[in-house]
């Protein structure tokens, strides 16, 4: 019992390991001093502590169990055998997470030790020793000697996956991995068992699904399932599929679904676990078919977020090591309408390093490593989130007001600059906006005169403005390459590559949107750009940023197999696409007759 604060199990690496002790003292007569064969052969009264085994079936070992007396109540208690109170170490074992009221956290071994912080007393909870029999019929848990490769918690359970085990402590007592008692068998009792497979399957994660437990080895998928109450005398484990699994990436639930990742040689693939409704069979779909060479080698964290049905991908490639990689999905009817991957960048390589990554409800949480420093930030992914007191939003990383703690903004009249000090190194391209209130223009690109260090100057008098400040970066979309489609005998659509397909111009509709621009890059010939720029009115607090609605067409002139067409962004105002249409010719290659 650890109060009213909270608690998280985090697990530890190594191997666990025990020590025995014979937990009775230097009390002579603290020891087994007889056997009998059943408990109403028992003295009474005897000597106080008098330890006696009690053999039962003299050819069942398993079957015998050790009681002590206690003088003062005239009672035989059940205890443990003399020399196997085993004590698991706690150095190798899972720690604790601990709130305390100040806000704080307190990282610490479960060893039963008991602090005070803030006036306020705690008490460390400790791994429960075993309280009666012996090695044969209280056995240790079996991951004694083994790594733990997950926790879990499960029906009111605290549990671990280790080798081929899952290993569940006693029913609502989460640190206890032995009996109460080897005298009969309790619903609350510890569970432990193995997987069944004719393969080596080492157990590596560990999911609830569907009320039941995934477990995920190298190349198979198991389901632990129970009765209503979950006991070790209902438990079972049941290969579900058969799919290789990657070792490093925990699978991640969404919903009624889970994503779990496996290796492609230089690449990742994903696949989506579920339970097929019509048929009530669980299949695990490759939501990465369509990009085979898209997701890199060696993803380590998935994180989602089901309010938005969006997954991120984090991995440890040194080339990816400042990029996450998204993947979007709408299902509508048991249909899905929506399958798109694509790519977040931070900064460059060389300057962020993405340790880490979480969903919050709406809200993603990122552990970014800079030169100067680890830094916890956090993105918005809402479809209709906006900057305070305006209709749309200012599009930066790292994105800060000039009234935030740590910002400094001083105007010098002798040179006629601002200086905007910063509370984080600059590492890539800045850029001031101005935001709305003060005596800037809402929406308007401030135009820097340096930056380095944590400092930025711009021209002018700035210091009762209110401004964005946060780095600069570019959105892009490249369109697949287009074909004229046709239906078959059957009214299914099918792409036709014969022939000459020339593409004429291009034409796509926005709404809400500020500023983009078009990329047309043909073979053999100068790259095209052209550009929509929308209208900044207003000053002061009243000052607004237009976005509209409508639709742009630009000129491509190329055959549809030699050009590439782009939509990119790198300004700070939005851009919102609906759809996308092109017009041209078609000449086929040979004529039917």
């Amino acid at each position: 019992d650890i109060g009213e604060s909270s608690f998280s199990i985090v697990k530890a690496a190594g191997t666990l390991a025990v020590s025995a002790s014979d937990g009775y003292g230097d009390d002579a007569s603290q020891v087994v001093a007889d056997t009998v064969q059943n408990f109403s052969d028992l003295p009474s009264p005897a000597v106080n502590d008098m330890v006696v085994e009690i053999t039962g079936d003299a050819t069942n070992s398993f079957d015998n169990y050790y009681v002590k007396y206690d003088s003062s109540s005239d009672v035989w208690n059940e205890t443990v055998a003399p020399a196997t109170a085993t004590t698991i170490d706690e150095d190798l074992m899972p720690h604790v997470l601990i709130r305390t009221a100040d806000g704080n956290f307190r990282f610490t071994q479960v060893d039963g030790s008991s602090y005070t912080i803030s006036a306020t007393s705690y008490d460390v909870p400790s791994w429960g020793l075993r309280v009666c029999g012996d090695t044969d019929s209280s056995p240790d848990p079996s991951f004694i000697g083994k790594k733990i490769r997950d926790i879990f918690f499960h029906r009111n359970r605290l549990g671990f996956i280790a080798d081929e085990n899952v290993v569940m402590s006693r029913s609502g007592e989460f640190f206890h991995f032995f009996p109460e008692t080897v005298t009969d068998t309790l619903d609350t009792d510890p569970v432990d068992v193995a997987s069944t497979s004719k393969k080596v399957s080492i157990l590596r994660h560990v999911i609830p699904f569907d009320e039941d437990l995934l477990l995920f080895s190298d190349q198979t998928q198991f389901m632990l399932t129970g009765g209503t109450t979950l006991t070790a005398a209902n438990v079972s484990i049941n290969t579900s599929t058969e799919f290789e699994t990657s070792l490093n990436a925990k699978p991640i639930g969404a919903g009624s679904n889970v994503f779990f990742c496996f290796n492609k040689g230089n690449y990742t693939g994903i696949r989506e676990f579920y339970v097929s409704g019509d048929s009530d069979t669980k299949k695990a779909d490759d939501i990465t078919a369509n990009v085979p060479k898209y997701i890199p080698k060696n993803i380590f964290k998935l994180a989602s977020a089901t309010n938005e049905n969006i997954l991120v991908c984090l991995s440890s490639e040194t080339s990816d090591q400042n990029a996450l990689y998204v993947y979007q999905y709408y299902v509508s009817d048991n249909k899905r309408l929506q399958s798109a991957w694509h790519k977040w960048t931070f900064g460059t390589a060389s300057t962020d390093k993405i340790l880490n990554i979480d969903f919050i409800e709406n809200t993603l949480y990122i552990v970014n490593e800079r030169s100067d420093g680890v830094y916890l930030e956090s993105l918005d992914i809402s479809p209709a989130s906006v900057d305070a007191s305006a209709t749309y939003l200012t599009y930066l990383d790292r994105k800060i007001q000039d009234d935030t703690t740590g910002v400094t903004v001083a105007y010098s009249s002798g040179t006629g600059l601002t200086t905007i000090t910063l509370p984080y190194t600059i590492k890539n391209t800045m850029k001031v906006v101005g935001r709305v209130g003060g005596s800037n223009t809402a929406g308007q690109a401030i135009t820097t005169a340096s930056q380095s260090g944590t400092t930025i100057t711009i021209s002018g008098d700035y210091s009762s403005a209110n401004l964005w400040i946060g780095e600069q970066y570019e959105f892009s979309f490249v369109f697949s390459q287009q074909f004229i489609q046709v239906a078959d005998s059957v009214g299914a659509r099918i792409s036709v590559k014969e022939g000459r397909l020339q593409i004429r111009n291009w034409n796509v509709s926005f709404n809400d949107t500020g500023y983009f621009t078009t990329e047309v890059i043909p073979v053999g010939r100068d790259t095209s750009t052209s550009t929509y720029t929308g209208t900044v009115v207003g000053s002061g607090a009243l000052g607004t940023v237009s976005l509209d609605d409508g639709d742009f067409t630009f000129s491509v002139q190329s055959e549809n197999d030699k050009l590439t067409v782009s939509l990119k962004n790198d300004s700070h105002l939005p851009s919102n696409f609906i759809n996308a249409s092109w017009q041209g010719y078609y000449v086929t290659a040979s004529t039917r007759v």
